[in-house]
């Protein structure tokens, strides 16, 4: 993106100064501008899909990594109706 900012900079003042220019070079300077703009779109969609495709590796990533803890967990802290009792404990003294 700061790339295609320098170019258009570059374009709108190829001297670096503010003179006037003669009808030709204008119309060249708008031909730039407008492939870089061309250009920039190109980036800037390019660049959205790479975000979208980043958020789903996340989200996905995020997914397993929160169903891995949940598995974790069960195997952690079983349910009290899979606890076995001591055969010891359960008999009244």
């Amino acid at each position: 993106m700061r790339a295609a900012l320098d170019a258009v900079n570059k374009a709108l003042n190829p001297d670096g100064a503010e003179a006037e220019q003669d009808p030709a070079a204008v119309a060249d300077r708008d031909k730039q501008l407008g492939n870089l703009a061309a250009e920039l779109r190109t980036a800037r969609a390019v660049f959205a899909a790479y975000k979208a495709c980043g958020r789903t590796r996340r989200t996905r990533r995020l997914a397993a990594e929160q169903s891995r803890i949940r598995r974790y967990r069960r195997r952690a802290r079983p349910d009290r109706r899979q606890v076995r009792r001591s055969p010891t404990r359960s008999r009244a003294p």
